[in-house]
């Protein structure tokens, strides 16, 4: 993979609050390495436990 290209991970889950602390326990291993963009994907637009098309496109 040394062609200078990221690979962005979106973390989807049925909870907001799963996929942020993930997401944030994901940032926090990276140890001083190369770092890529981390983004949290979870629950509905409306605050409930589900999954939204619209919050992963946006990730």
């Amino acid at each position: 993979m040394g062609d200078g290209k990221l690979v962005g991970i979106v973390l989807v889950s049925h909870s907001a609050a799963v996929a942020e602390s993930v997401a944030e326990l994901a940032k926090g291993l990276v140890g001083g390495g190369v770092t890529v963009p981390v983004a949290p994907a979870g629950g509905r637009p409306d605050g409930g436990l589900g999954t939204s098309a619209e919050l992963v496109a946006a990730a």
